[in-house]
């Protein structure tokens, strides 16, 4: 390298080149000059402390004047729902949450009752290659619960979550224990795949708002991480404020 580099200086040619390392591991690494000479640092990403509180209150008194505003329509949601079929009204699912502890996560429900039951007879539907699950023509759906998931209003209770600190509004999504997300993102990306637990998962996230599920297991990964890697309070609102355009239009949603 050193002698391209001498080469190229000879000529009046810029010479530029990214270290693998820093393909790899993108906004992690620094440059230190601690000993006197030019290193690599690397700086596991997670939020500050100051960072975390400030976007833990921005998440508080964001879902507390949602769930006010949105009250009406949850209502209507709780009574078609129990129309529609058997079973309650909302589903609680165990998720792996900041830094792999396990809770309960709302959604309303959206499937028949016993769905979580039926996951071994459905896994050949999945459409997602690589460590997510998800099913255009999923039998387990409720005619209600088809038209809840185009339009992403199946999470609106994962907002009583947030208030009790198991969530963020923008985060990676909590993947689930009975799926084997996790154990498949592991074996595709290692270690690497731990990361997405370094902070508070999401309701919406950046794959939300760049595809929803037309984007690839691999693509959501990258986005996720470039996301931990690269948070600010700036791109929270950026994807929260594309989030409503995204569900009603409804592409990718399913």
């Amino acid at each position: 390298m050193l002698a391209a580099a001498e080469a190229c200086d000879a000529r009046g040619v810029s010479f530029k080149m990214v270290p693998d390392l820093l393909e790899i591991r993108m906004g992690e690494v620094q440059m230190d000059h601690h000993l006197g000479l030019p290193a690599y640092r690397i700086k596991h990403a997670s939020l500050t402390r100051t960072n975390f509180v400030a976007k833990r209150l921005f998440d508080l008194l964001f879902s507390a004047a949602l769930l006010i505003a949105t009250a009406p329509l949850w209502l209507f949601i709780c009574l078609l729902i129990k129309l529609d079929s058997k079973g309650p009204i909302l589903f609680t699912q165990k998720r792996y949450g900041h830094k792999g502890q396990v809770f309960e996560a709302f959604k309303f429900r959206t499937m028949v009752a016993d769905a979580e039951k039926q996951i071994a007879d459905v896994k050949d539907l999945n459409d997602q290659k690589g460590a997510f699950f998800k099913a255009k023509n999923d039998p387990r759906v409720t005619g209600v619960g088809k038209w809840l998931r185009r339009f992403s209003l199946d999470e609106f209770p994962q907002f009583l979550n947030v208030l009790r600190g198991e969530m963020s509004v923008v985060g990676p999504r909590p993947l689930a224990l009975t799926t084997g997300e996790v154990e498949a993102l592991e074996r595709d990306f290692g270690e690497t795949a731990k990361k997405r637990t370094n902070i508070l998962p999401g309701i919406t996230g950046l794959w939300q708002v760049s595809g929803r599920s037309d984007v690839s297991s691999e693509q959501r990964f990258g986005l996720d991480l470039y996301y931990i890697e690269h948070w600010s309070m700036g791109l929270d609102l950026e994807i929260i404020l594309k989030t409503p355009f995204v569900m009603v239009f409804g592409k990718g949603a399913y």
